[in-house]
């Protein structure tokens, strides 16, 4: 579950809504049927054309974004082991014996505040914490490299 209790599906789903939404002008033009709708009603009815496979949906934002050297990353942050855990995901090309391949680099954070009156203590517990979250990087490294 992410933020707000949503499935991935579903918040992909929102996410779809709110660009189509914010980008119907330029939708409708590109699909004449939902001119004469509003933005809401006719966001909806383009994802339920896609659902029903009738559609594919392409979010194009500029022709620069649409080159073969576009690469996009991700940042994603959760409350975990009692700090803010974040997860930077960032597309790398590595040269390789007369090759390149495309790999993903992964960078692992989890921040705490400090404070005077308990620095010392938080970092010890953090610390304690250390086999737990190593686990925890190592399995999301395992689940995303099992996706290539």
């Amino acid at each position: 579950m992410l933020k707000n209790n949503l499935t991935i599906d579903q918040a992909a789903k929102k996410v779809l809504r709110e660009y189509l939404i914010r980008n119907f002008i330029n939708v409708s033009k590109k699909y004449p049927p939902i001119q004469k709708m509003n933005p809401e009603e006719g966001a909806d009815h383009l994802i339920s054309l896609q659902e029903q496979n009738e559609i594919i949906i392409t979010l194009n934002s500029t022709d620069d974004l649409e080159e073969d050297n576009v690469r996009f990353g991700g940042y994603f942050s959760k409350d975990l082991l009692g700090t803010r855990f974040r997860l930077d995901a960032k597309p790398i090309t590595v040269a390789m014996k007369n090759q390149k391949k495309e790999m993903l680099q992964l960078a692992y954070n989890f921040n705490i505040s400090l404070t005077q009156d308990n620095d010392q203590t938080t970092i010890i517990e953090l610390f304690n914490k250390w086999d737990e979250a190593k686990r925890i990087c190592q399995d999301l490294t395992n689940k995303i490299n099992l996706k290539d």
